[in-house]
C-alpha cells in the first residue's frame, strides 16, 4: 500500500471516528427527539443508511438540527449516500446554526477537506435552503 493511500485511508477513519463520536454525544443524549428521530437513529446504528437517510432528510427538512447534523455525517462518510463533502458541509453549517460546537467542529474538520470554490458551493447551498424554508 503506497503513503498516499495509507494517508487517505487514515483520514477517512478519522473522520468515522470523530462522526461518531460527535453523533453520540450531540444526539444520543437528546431525550426530547422524535419517535421518527429515534428510528432514523436506529436505522443508521444497525447499518441501513439508506433508511436512516430516508427518515432523516424531511426532519432535516423542517429544521432538525439533529437530522441536519446527521445527513452531514453521512454525506461525510458516503453511508446511504454518495460522498460528498459540499452536502456534508452544508448540512453541517445548517445544523450549526443549533449553536452546537461540536457540529460547527465536525463542519471545520470536513472543510479542511475542501476547496475554496467547494466551500463556497457549501455555504451558497445552505443560503438557498435558509431561503426556501425560512419561517
Amino acid at each position: 500500500m503506497n503513503s498516499l493511500h495509507k494517508s487517505l485511508k487514515s483520514k477517512r477513519l478519522i473522520l468515522i471516528a470523530v462522526a461518531f463520536l460527535l453523533l453520540n454525544t450531540s444526539v444520543l443524549g437528546h431525550a426530547d427527539t422524535s419517535i421518527e428521530f429515534q428510528l432514523a437513529l436506529e436505522a443508521y446504528e444497525k447499518g441501513d443508511y439508506k433508511a436512516a437517510y430516508t427518515m432523516f432528510k424531511p426532519l432535516a427538512e423542517q429544521g432538525d438540527h439533529d437530522a441536519q447534523f446527521c445527513l452531514g455525517v453521512m454525506h461525510a462518510n458516503g453511508y446511504g449516500v454518495p460522498k460528498d463533502y459540499i452536502q456534508a458541509h452544508m448540512w453541517l453549517n445548517l445544523a450549526g446554526m443549533g449553536g452546537d460546537k461540536k457540529t460547527e467542529e465536525l463542519r471545520d474538520f470536513v472543510e479542511k477537506h475542501m476547496t475554496p470554490f467547494d466551500i463556497s458551493a457549501s455555504q451558497k447551498l445552505a443560503r438557498e435552503w435558509m431561503k426556501e424554508h425560512a419561517k
